[in-house]
């Protein structure tokens, strides 16, 4: 197995002091609006080819962007806001992550991607979007993927009337893929913004972008027939309560029977 280099991006719009595997990096995002000298010893997505005025509508799309234009690493991933895959079911040990080797193994093994266990949802996710989003936005998402690709429209139908979706943003991949997969996903939400009007949007109906790639990336995934690699995700900066842990264990069983 030759040794490739593996870099997985932990995105982050506060400071925070957690020991990571080397092949980890802090990434801020938004930097272009916080002080130059609050993130000096981390990557900030506002250097470089960037789209980090956008932080505010794309969330943490404004790392994922910068790595696929700046990263020359040959496999990526992305971590949304300190949260972390994990090799174990139970423990959110920072030690558990998934170092450069595990990730590379994975990856040589018959996986082309990693991502999240699906949380199950008793709503389809069209409805759950419409908690925080608004419709009439995914119609012309729908519009828009009829007309830059067609051949996808069967996947995001399939998907808007599932009942779970990969959450976060959160994957790891080739380059490769990685790049194929950021070109789709970006032709689409630009074109998906020059036709979208966000005034009266509130704070968090404002963050469409990043709130609609939760449900594109499946859509890509699906129509691309990747092979996954389910993981567990943590934060280790919450609590994890009984619920929170019954919810983790329902959705390995539910993910490991589809």
């Amino acid at each position: 197995m030759k040794d490739k280099k593996v870099e997985v991006y932990v995105v982050t719009h506060k400071l925070f002091d957690k020991k990571l595997c080397d092949c980890y990096k802090k990434i801020a995002v938004g930097s272009n609006l916080l002080s130059d000298k609050t993130f000096n010893e981390y990557l900030r997505d506002d250097v470089g080819d960037n789209i980090s005025d956008k932080n505010a509508n794309y969330c943490e799309l404004t790392a994922h962007y910068w790595i696929w234009k700046n990263s020359k690493a040959d496999i990526v991933g992305l971590c949304h806001y300190r949260r972390y895959f994990t090799n174990k079911i139970f423990s959110n040990d920072l030690t558990n992550i998934p170092n450069a080797d595990q990730i590379q193994s994975i990856l040589d093994n018959g996986y082309d991607i990693i991502l999240p266990y699906r949380p199950i949802a008793r709503r389809k996710v069209k409805e759950i979007y419409c908690d925080y989003g608004f419709e009439h936005d995914l119609d012309i998402l729908r519009k828009i993927i009829l007309e830059k690709y067609h051949d996808y429209i069967g996947a995001y139908d399939m998907l808007m009337d599932r009942h779970s979706n990969y959450p976060y943003n959160m994957l790891i991949c080739s380059k490769k893929h990685f790049n194929e997969y950021s070109k789709w996903l970006f032709d689409i939400l630009f074109e998906v913004e020059k036709r979208t009007d966000l005034t009266g949007y509130t704070q968090q109906q404002a963050r469409i972008y990043g709130f609609m790639s939760e449900r594109l990336l499946e859509v890509w995934v699906l129509h691309n027939s990747l092979k996954i690699k389910h993981l567990r995700v943590f934060n280790n900066e919450m609590k994890y309560s009984l619920k929170k842990r019954l919810i983790d264990i329902l959705s390995i069983i539910f993910n490991k029977n589809i």
